[in-house]
């Protein structure tokens, strides 16, 4: 496949995927926020404990086993039997370190709603290597819009799960009952789909085998999911549960946005990506240019208009019990521009098979944050978002260069991109709210839509007569 080919497959297939889930996306947040509203910030924070302990550990086969099985060359019906072998393997393993961790967790604090928690997600973890081996067989086969109507169906069948939980008093053991039904309807869904057989093969030449070609992207996995579930697992050991659920529910709002976006990404180009290293050897630096380019346009006025309108946002949207968290939003968002290149670099760094180049770019990340964490617990709590800012903003900046090396991707164009598109942004949020007085600010939610949609317009228009590849792209081609 050329790549001419394979751009107009990415982009084909990201017009199909992002019109589904972005529909199903504002569903969820619809259902995010009215639950937000019904549970606490320590429900949350209970919550964000047992997630991060998920994490670490379905990063050791869930993303990576289907990866591995996309990326494999000619027919891998026979392999795939030992990659869903090895994923029970590893979930076996990791349901009996959640049990333990739950127990342990517990005890400490007097509490049971973790260790019941920790029992509910070992049926999600048990879940997952049922829906490797078809997963990766319609991303192979590039099927996306079977992939859309399977993930759909169940990410808005979890989300209603959540809410009616909800309303009816499971308390923050309702944040856990939709990802179980979300996951149990993949598995269904994608299981009919193929009609692959489920026959896991456990001959321990094979699960060797398995984990042999695995290694190295278990590691960055694992690396870098330990990036954003360590922080939360040691604050919850010196915080409070309600502290840590304002930390926890920061993160997810400023990152929510680009990790779905990310999501849709990274799906539609990975395969596309192999497929192109297969064919000419290799994803190249003028591959990635525009692409990023344009990623920057998006994400860097998108995040700097977020964090000028948090405490607004957090006030109307989620109400007066959310506030101590706007802050920290405020904060979370202005390293996400940088952290949206990092993840896109991520697709064509997998499918040159650059996995130890991933591994070091996980690792800059992952020292950085967990010197900023214990940094962090030295201080009073309202010092924790600033610390953590800091290092998290540092760990993707040494990432990202790392990363531009490994591809021989040019640094100079794309901060000349960044700093272009950062100081358009900031000049639109400076007259969009030096002209804020004039709204109704007794309208809370005027307040806060008026300016975004007016900032929204005004940087339209500056980037349309600034931005150089932009004013190419839209000036009329005379024909002769």
């Amino acid at each position: 496949m050329t790549f001419p080919v394979a751009r107009r497959k990415i982009l084909g297939a990201l017009g199909l995927v992002t019109t589904g889930k972005v529909f199903a996306q504002l569903l969820s947040w619809s259902i995010t926020i009215v639950v937000m509203r019904w549970l606490t910030p320590s429900d949350y924070g209970l919550s964000a404990t047992i997630f991060a302990v998920l994490t670490l550990l379905t990063a050791l086969f869930d993303y990576v086993l289907i990866t591995q099985l996309v990326r494999l060359p000619g027919n891998v019906r026979r392999r795939r039997d030992a990659y869903e072998g090895f994923g029970l393997t590893i979930a076996a393993v990791s349901c009996v370190v959640m049990l333990t961790v739950g127990q342990i967790y517990g005890s400490s604090r007097d509490d049971d709603s973790i260790k019941t928690g920790m029992w509910l997600m070992s049926l999600y973890v048990f879940l997952i290597p049922l829906r490797i081996g078809p997963e990766a067989e319609v991303l192979r086969s590039m099927k996306f819009s079977v992939q859309l109507q399977i993930t759909l169906l169940a990410s808005i069948a979890g989300a209603l799960t959540t809410l009616v939980s909800a309303a009816l008093g499971a308390g923050f053991h309702a944040l856990l009952f939709g990802p179980i039904v979300r996951e149990l309807l993949l598995v269904i869904g994608y299981r009919l789909r193929t009609s692959l057989r489920f026959k896991p093969s456990f001959s321990p030449r094979r699960l060797r085998s398995v984990f042999r070609r695995s290694k190295p992207l278990m590691a960055t996995e694992l690396i870098g999911q330990a990036g954003g579930a360590a922080p939360v697992l040691i604050y919850a050991q010196y915080f409070t549960s309600t502290e840590v659920g304002y930390f926890s529910t920061a993160t997810y709002w400023a990152l929510v946005p680009l990790s779905r976006v990310m999501n849709v990404v990274n799906q539609v180009a990975l395969p596309v990506f192999a497929a192109t290293r297969r064919e000419i050897g290799a994803v190249r630096a003028e591959h990635l240019l525009l692409p990023i380019h344009l990623m920057l346009l998006v994400t860097v006025p998108t995040y700097i208009i977020l964090a000028s309108m948090a405490p607004e946002l957090v006030r109307v949207v989620l109400g007066e019990p959310w506030l101590p968290m706007a802050g920290m939003l405020t904060l979370f968002c202005l390293p996400v521009p940088l952290r949206s290149v990092l993840a896109f670099l991520a697709g064509p760094l997998q499918a040159n098979a650059k996995d130890q180049v991933l591994v070091k770019m996980q690792l800059a990340q992952l020292a950085c944050t967990l010197l900023g964490a214990y940094v962090a617990i030295q201080l009073p709590f309202s010092s924790l978002g600033a610390v953590h800012v800091i290092a998290s903003t540092i760990g993707l900046a040494w990432a990202t260069a790392v990363g531009a090396a490994a591809l021989a991707l040019p640094v100079e164009p794309l901060v000349k991109v960044a700093i272009r598109t950062v100081v358009i942004a900031v000049i639109a949020v400076a007259i969009v709210f030096s002209q804020k007085a004039l709204t109704d600010q007794s309208n809370a939610l005027v307040s806060l839509l008026l300016p975004s949609a007016s900032f929204a317009v005004l940087f339209a228009l500056m980037v349309a007569i600034l931005d150089p590849v932009i004013r190419a792209r839209i000036r009329p081609t005379h024909r002769p």
